[in-house]
Order: structure tokens, then sequence, then C-alpha cells
């Protein structure tokens, strides 16, 4: 971990992910652990996290990087496609560490004090299926088909009355669970929604983009959002 923690800033975002990534493995062990000792030495680490959190979110919104994975695919429709894939791994899996790293650090600061600063949200990629998909070709598909539902912690509420449980990716199940509560999502399984139409290749594009992290605080008095 001190080899980590003393190699110089990213200049790229997939070195800033995987920095990021590693660190956060690290806490969540140690901040969980029964150990007084390591827990004392992850709560330190915890600036450091969000530090390089927040740093990898603004590399990933100003770098052209996952921009130009997406068009770099100028001749036939495969590489394109291939292209466009690749860069909605890069960037779902930037969102969704942001999301991570978000809610460990804040249920652990409202297990421990009952209050916590939100770092703030970021939109991410709902729909079930997507982020299985084996190749190209099985993702454009399944993002055609149906609207990916690319939202935010903030529109979160609207899984439950426009879609059914399967719809949904099971890594949303988490975060739904962490913003409304467990009982909220049981409600809803038990409920039944409604298909979506499908997503157009410039909506994909939309899927790209990254936006300032939206604040908001919690405390004792309602769940921490990712």
């Amino acid at each position: 971990m001190s080899e980590l923690l003393a190699e110089p800033t990213p200049s790229s975002l997939t070195d800033h992910l995987a920095r990021v990534q590693a660190l956060l493995v690290y806490q969540i062990i140690c901040l969980f652990d029964g150990d007084d000792h390591q827990r004392s030495i992850a709560e330190r680490r915890i600036p450091t996290l969000m530090s390089w959190s927040s740093q990898m979110l603004e590399c990933a919104r100003i770098s052209s990087e996952y921009i130009q994975l997406a068009q770099s695919g100028h001749g036939p429709q495969e590489p394109r496609q291939e292209a466009l894939w690749k860069a909605w791994i890069l960037g779902e899996s930037v969102r969704r560490t942001w999301m991570i790293r978000t809610t460990i650090v804040a249920v652990y600061e409202l297990l421990k004090w009952g209050r916590t600063s939100c770092a703030g949200g970021v939109k991410f990629t709902a729909r079930a299926g997507l982020w299985e998909a084996p190749t190209a070709q099985r993702w454009v598909a399944a993002c055609q088909q149906q609207d990916v539902l690319f939202l935010s912690g903030a529109d979160a509420n609207r899984l439950f009355v426009q879609t059914r449980p399967n719809e949904v990716d099971e890594f949303v199940h988490f975060i739904l669970t962490v913003i409304f509560g467990l009982e909220a999502v049981v409600t809803w399984v038990r409920n039944t929604g409604y298909s979506q139409t499908g997503t157009t290749e410039d909506g994909l594009y939309t899927s790209l983009t990254f936006e300032e992290p939206r604040y908001r605080l919690c405390d004792d008095d309602s769940e921490a959002a990712a």
C-alpha cells in the first residue's frame, strides 16, 4: 500500500481507475475490520480516497480518452460498435467505482457518527443485461431493444414505478437498497412495472458524458446516497 500511495498522479483515465479501485478494496477491508488499529489507519486514508476519486472523475470529465474510444471506429459498423462498447465499459466503470466509494464512506460515517457529508452522485446505467453483454453486437442490440435507464441517484425512485426488478442491473439493486432502504426494494419486487422503448445510438453517446457530482447532506434520518 505504501508503494501505491507514493506513486505519482496518473495521466490516463484507466490508471486513475485502477488506483482508486486498489485503494477502495483496501479501505473496505480495513474500515469494517474488527482490528481497531487497521480501522484507524483506514480512517486517516479516507481523505486520500476522496481526493483520488475526485481526480478520477475530473479526468473522466475533461479527458477525451473515452470519447476517442467511442469515435475511433470510422469504418465498418462492427469496429464502431466495438469502440462504443469499450468506451461505455470504461465510463461505467468510473461511475460505479465513484458510487461505491461514496456509498462505503457514507455508510461508515453514518454508522460511526450518525452524519456524513455526501460527496455527490453521478449518473449511471441501470438497465440489466448491458454489463453482462459478451460482445459489442449483443450490447448494442440490448441497448436498442430497451431504454438503457441512464439516470442519477436523485431520479432513481422512478425505477420503482417504471421498471420490473429483473429489468434493473444487480448493482443498481444494491444502490437502491442503500438510498431507499431494504423495505422499499422488497415492496418493489412484489410489484410489476413496464418495459421501456429502445435507446438510439445518439442516446448511447450521451451515456458517455460526465457531469459535476450533485451534492446533498446525509444524516441518520436519511439514507446515504451514492
